[in-house]
């Protein structure tokens, strides 16, 4: 079982090495409590709202729906959502940093 890791206890040593698999990113993902989302949760489901501006927070709701889409899917994400999680964990190691 995955403890939940608030995004105010978010460290660096936390998240996934940039290269890391689908695998691993995807038990990442899991750690993240969803009642953090508030108002934002409509918008989670789309990587097109991802953006230089979005904060942890927001950043960590896109993974949490991405993993649990794929995981009802029963498969890997496509190249196309893989880039853009590969963003998105780009951004949380640039945010979690400064």
């Amino acid at each position: 079982m995955l403890n939940i890791i608030k995004t105010s206890d978010l460290k660096l040593e936390n998240l996934p090495d940039l290269s890391a698999s689908w695998r691993i990113v995807s038990r990442f993902a899991l750690t993240f409590d969803p009642t953090e989302i508030g108002d934002y949760g409509e918008k989670s489901g789309d990587l097109d709202n991802v953006s230089e501006e979005s904060n942890i927070v927001e950043l960590r709701s896109h993974l949490y729906v991405e993993q649990r889409r794929w995981n009802h899917f029963g498969d890997d994400p496509d190249e196309e959502t893989m880039n853009a999680i590969k963003t998105i964990m780009k951004m949380l190691h640039e945010k979690v940093i400064s």
